[in-house]
């Protein structure tokens, strides 16, 4: 079994069980987030954060930046507003 933690609530559970959010670094050394659904199973290499799937967590983890702290980049609004929509709404 593949255990993974929320960042949010530290909850341990299997990896599929997750939103799996990453940081792939560009060749221009920016960064861009990329956000996976539950159980996707494709590899994507970076950096990684892994999010319950209800939105008390979401909120949270968007209050107290613990994706931004995490990922070690900066998160903006854009980016929560699609893991927001895609995932919980």
């Amino acid at each position: 079994m593949n255990l993974r933690k929320c960042v949010s609530c530290g909850k341990r559970s299997d990896k599929f069980d997750f939103i799996r959010i990453n940081r792939i670094k560009n060749k221009d050394l920016s960064f861009t987030i990329c956000v996976s659904n539950i159980g996707d199973k494709r590899y994507v290499e970076g950096r990684t954060a892994y999010l319950c799937s209800n939105l008390s967590c979401f909120n949270l983890a968007k209050k107290k930046s613990r994706l931004e702290k995490n990922l070690k980049c900066k998160i903006g609004s854009k980016v929560y507003d699609e893991i927001e929509s895609f995932h919980y709404g």
